[in-house]
């Protein structure tokens, strides 16, 4: 437990260090005074930020049930409690890559939509190696399903950028995604295990979540519209 308390205790620090350094700045009146960015509601009646929004909400439901529930799938094949958790890494570190780079390509294209479909498809391609069963391919589909969900992940926030005119509409077409997106999410690990308990098998919760990509995909299609011909303003 002591080696848990250590890195949380330095967190705390530094969060203890930049809370008095904002503190400090705010006083003495380094700090900005701009106003900060009104919620703009027109994002309201944008397809597009719903379109964002869809992909924000669904990407993030299939990354917290994988994330919650990959190492049991494999438990129950017979996969030893720390070669299913090692899966998670995999995932993880995976994910960094295309994390880092789709977010670079994204910014170079007119449009997002192949981009967006070749995430969505990585991820395809990793939930119907993990429905196939077996555990000889696992770490294969760890790593499929984790580029899926980084550069799904780096995709919804480079979209929020892209399809806004000026930063009052970035920060409300960000808070309209997160905040319903995370909401969505959320029902994910819970509907995945509820599925699982109800039926017996991983079966039905795994496909449950392929049938996901459709709209998914749907989602990122509309986000990833020319950027010069369509913007959420």
């Amino acid at each position: 437990m002591s080696a848990w308390t250590i890195p949380a205790l330095l967190a705390a620090a530094v969060l203890a260090v930049v809370a008095a350094r904002h503190l400090r700045f705010s006083r003495t009146g380094v700090a900005s005074t701009e106003p900060a960015p009104r919620w703009q509601p027109e994002v309201l009646r944008s397809p597009t930020a719903w379109a964002v929004t869809g992909f924000m909400g669904i990407q993030s439901l299939l990354a917290y049930s994988l994330i919650a529930w990959l190492p049991s799938i494999y438990r129950e094949r017979g996969v030893t409690a720390e070669r299913s958790g090692l899966l998670l890494t995999v995932l993880s570190i995976s994910s960094i890559l295309t994390a880092l780079t789709v977010p670079v390509v994204a910014t170079r294209l007119r449009r997002q939509r192949l981009l967006a479909v070749a995430v969505v498809g990585l991820s395809m391609a990793g939930l119907l190696g993990v429905l196939a069963g077996g555990v000889g391919g696992a770490v294969v589909w760890a790593v499929l399903l984790g580029l899926g969900q980084g550069g799904q992940l780096s995709l919804t926030l480079t979209l929020v950028n892209l399809r806004a005119a000026t930063a009052a509409m970035t920060t409300s077409l960000s808070t309209m995604a997160q905040s319903i997106g995370y909401l969505v999410a959320a029902v994910g690990p819970v509907a995945t295990g509820a599925i699982r308990g109800a039926t017996g098998s991983w079966t039905p919760a795994l496909l449950a979540l392929l049938l996901l990509l459709l709209p998914l995909g749907i989602c990122g299609w509309i986000g990833g519209v020319d950027v010069a011909r369509t913007e959420v303003v």
